[in-house]
């Protein structure tokens, strides 16, 4: 049953995705989507009810109708212009989609899932980070790309690599994780890279 505890949590969770967006990669999600005329959307899958939640409140009752005639399951997405893949949609749209079992995760917890998801999308809309890529992100992306499986390859690109390790340097510089490896290993499921060498991860030099 869903509650309002759990409607809270789900709130908390996407304001660390909007803080996150906004400490790491210095943008608005929200100004993002309204520059391009798209609301922006997030989806709470409950596996316990097979259904998506609306976690911020403002999904109209027909697109939440179009959305759990499509459920599945996973841990979190993000996919911009979704009515694209979803022509039943009457608004264009951006949806963040997180497992409800990840909501009531503390910020060091679940910043690095999001976090991933938001290298997807900026990737997806084509804006960079708001600061440069360095030949330590370059080294580290192809690390955790050659970790992942091949059907998971096949849904990560080199430039969303270089964006999450980038991010992950910035959360280390910044104090919030002791480490790039740590980090990556929070930010990537162990189910997704069978092949990890954290070994062969870069760290700053001090």
């Amino acid at each position: 049953m869903w509650t309002n505890r759990n409607q809270r949590f789900g709130k908390n969770h996407v304001e660390i995705l909007r803080s996150a967006a906004e400490t790491t990669f210095g943008i608005d999600i929200d100004v993002l989507a309204g520059d391009r005329n798209h609301q922006f959307w997030v989806l709470g899958i409950d596996e316990k009810e097979n259904c998506y939640r609306d976690l911020i409140g403002n999904i109209d009752a027909d697109s939440m109708k179009a959305f759990n005639r499509n459920f599945f399951i996973t841990d979190a997405g993000f996919q911009s212009s979704v009515q694209l893949k979803l022509p039943a949609l009457r608004q264009a749209a951006d949806v963040y989609l997180i497992n409800t079992a990840h909501i009531e995760k503390s910020r060091f917890s679940i910043a690095p899932i999001i976090i991933h998801e938001l290298a997807h999308y900026l990737e997806q809309i084509g804006k960079d980070a708001s600061y440069p890529i360095e030949p330590i992100d370059v080294t580290n992306g192809q690390v955790v790309l050659d970790s992942f499986s091949s059907n998971v390859l096949k849904l990560h690109s080199t430039a969303w690599a270089q964006l999450l390790c980038s991010a992950a340097r910035f959360e280390v510089a910044s104090g919030r994780y002791t480490s790039i490896r740590s980090f990556l290993e929070l930010a990537v499921p162990i189910y997704d890279r069978p092949n990890w060498q954290g070994e062969l991860i870069k760290e700053m030099s001090t």
